[in-house]
């Protein structure tokens, strides 16, 4: 799964991550009350090389259908709760999650689930 989270980002762009923070669901708050409902790591950057031709190659592929955007990404550990989808079904206590990424990092582009554990 994966989602934006910018108005700048459009459908049939491309999202290049510079950088990758990692959102994780607390299981001791839904447990025990204890800390934060979800936490989010410190980012890791890219290879600086790699992800400039990386770019530049989405670039011509998009052929003017579509740009690249150059950015943070969040990966999240969920489906659902730290990618701040609503649902009766789950105790999720997510409806922060968007505003607390913006808050930490100036402008995250995009949620999924695997670039931060390749960057790591």
């Amino acid at each position: 799964t994966c989602g934006g989270l910018s108005k700048d980002i459009a459908l049939g762009d491309v999202v290049v991550h510079e950088e990758s923070t990692c959102v994780l669901r607390n299981p001791d708050y839904f447990e025990n009350s204890k800390g934060e409902n979800y936490l989010i790591m410190n980012p890791i950057k890219s290879d600086p090389e790699m992800t400039k031709k990386l770019q530049e190659e989405i670039d011509k592929s998009l052929n003017g259908d579509g740009k690249s955007h150059l950015g943070l990404n969040a990966t999240c550990d969920t489906f659902y709760s730290t990618q701040g989808r609503a649902s009766d079904i789950f105790e999720d206590d997510n409806d922060g999650i968007f505003d607390k990424l913006r808050k930490r990092f100036e402008n995250p582009l995009s949620m999924e689930m695997e670039t931060f554990h390749m960057f790591d």
